[in-house]
């Protein structure tokens, strides 16, 4: 819903800056920062206004796990969105 009470398509574009900073083995940890704003509407999906930072001090753990002969990617997301103040942790596997 629009500030003036109409209700609209909330288009969001999305940019994130990301960078591995540690890796040893079959492990690493990745940083990223990442912001959401919109050309088109008052708002996106994820502010209340046109455009903030939604994910601060992000970090992905990212991990192969020996399952016999199969390895099995596991990766670990934490971010936060101050404006929203919800913090989100992730828990990703690859089967396939």
């Amino acid at each position: 819903m629009q500030t003036d009470g109409s209700l609209e398509d909330s288009w969001t574009h999305y940019f994130e800056v990301s960078s591995k900073v540690w890796e040893k083995g079959d492990s690493s940890l990745s940083l990223f920062a990442g912001g959401a704003w919109s050309f088109v509407t008052d708002k996106t999906f994820y502010t209340e206004g046109a455009g903030n930072l939604i994910n601060v001090g992000g970090a992905t753990f990212n991990k192969n796990v020996k399952l016999g002969t199969y390895n099995l990617p596991i990766g670990v997301t934490a971010m936060w969105n101050p404006e929203k103040e919800k913090t989100v942790l992730q828990v990703d596997f690859t089967i396939f």
